[in-house]
C-alpha cells in the first residue's frame, strides 16, 4: 500500500530530523532530483517556494 506525506507537514517539527535522516539515504537516477531533495527541498517549502510530497509504500 502506498502512502503521500507533504514535507511542509514535517518542516519545524521532531519529524524534520527523521525526515532529512531518511532522506540521506534515498538514491536516484536522476541526480537533479535527488541532489534538490537532498540539498533544497526544505529550504523551497519554508519559504513558499515549491511543494514536496513523499511517496512509499
Amino acid at each position: 500500500m502506498l502512502f503521500t506525506k507533504a514535507l511542509r507537514e514535517a518542516v519545524g517539527t521532531e519529524a524534520e530530523k527523521i525526515v532529512r535522516n531518511a532522506i540521506e539515504g534515498f538514491v536516484c537516477e536522476d541526480n537533479d532530483v535527488e541532489q534538490f531533495l537532498k540539498n533544497k527541498a526544505f529550504e523551497f517549502e519554508k519559504r513558499d517556494k515549491s511543494r514536496t510530497y513523499l511517496v512509499g509504500g
